[in-house]
């Protein structure tokens, strides 16, 4: 099961793309995720998350750098990042090998947890930066990101 002796409680999966969200804007977006009752107030002493995918269309988009797919209200355990000097909230990165009309795509790999602090429930939000952690400007540009999340006792 990949986490020692700990049971699974719940398991959820988390759709956003940046057309839906309740505020902010493409780079830094901010969204509420409503989760079903029963997982609310559901006490874990894990929690792991798994991005399944993440997708980004570059149309006249030039982006030379790598960029970095944040998850701002929520920082991994034991981690660090030298941008920020602080706990790390990276969910993933990528290197774009071209600019113009593209669609990026990246699928992590699946077999790799990240352990996060708290769910991303509630009020989440997702900035695009690139390695200095500078917000990228997508101008109309759309992304999508569908993540797992694991709560185990």
């Amino acid at each position: 099961m990949g986490c020692g002796m700990n049971e699974k409680i719940y398991t959820s999966r988390i759709y956003l793309n940046s057309e839906d969200k309740i505020s902010g804007t493409t780079d830094n977006a901010r969204f509420t995720v409503v989760m079903p009752n029963n997982l609310l107030g559901t006490s874990v002493s894990k929690i792991l998350l798994y991005v399944e995918s993440f997708h980004l269309t570059t149309a006249s988009l030039t982006i030379s750098d790598i960029i970095n797919v944040r998850l701002e209200t929520s920082s991994q355990i034991n981690s660090y990042d030298s941008s920020t000097g602080s706990l790390n909230t990276i969910l993933l990165n990528a290197c774009v090998i071209q600019s113009g009309d593209i669609t990026l795509e990246v699928r992590p790999d699946q077999s790799g947890p990240i352990h996060i602090g708290n769910a991303p429930f509630g009020d989440v939000n997702i900035r695009i930066t690139d390695a200095d952690n500078t917000s990228i400007d997508l101008g109309a540009n759309i992304w999508t990101l569908i993540m797992r999340i694991e709560g185990y006792d």
